[in-house]
């Protein structure tokens, strides 16, 4: 039975290659809304950080910057954009670890601060990109 489905879904891509590579977008659109919001998030706390610490402020400019970089390769359908975006995501979320246990260089006020809203969502945003990029990589590696 499964194997009837899954035949008839193959041949269906093949005949409609449009129809696969509308399901393959859904990924990208999704990766580019998740650094969408990454870099929305982290803009609106720039000011504050650079006031706080500078060097955080600096991380927040190369999260944006990696993020758009990721976007214009998502939206050309580059495989760099997963690698970039998993990647920068993955190091704000080592970043938001390390802020709310240990602290950072000067910077001490985050530790144990896990219920601030806007890193949160923030948080929720860099999982989500970084676990499709981990598929997305996958995928293409199988091919």
């Amino acid at each position: 039975m499964k194997a009837d489905v899954r035949k008839r879904h193959m041949v269906r891509e093949a005949t409609h290659p449009e129809r696969a590579a509308s399901r393959a977008s859904v990924l990208e659109v999704a990766g580019i809304a998740c650094l969408g919001a990454v870099m929305a998030i982290h803009t609106s706390e720039l000011a504050g950080k650079t006031e706080e610490v500078a060097y955080l402020g600096f991380g927040y400019m190369l999260l944006v910057a990696a993020s758009l970089v990721a976007v214009v390769f998502l939206a050309q359908r580059d495989m760099l954009g997963w690698w970039f975006g998993g990647a920068a995501c993955a190091a704000t979320i080592g970043g938001f670890v390390l802020t709310r246990t240990t602290g950072l260089p000067m910077s001490h006020d985050d530790v144990g601060n896990w219920g601030e809203t806007l890193a949160v969502w923030a948080l929720v945003a860099e999982s989500a990109m970084v676990a499709m990029s981990v598929v997305a990589i996958r995928r293409n590696r199988r091919k």
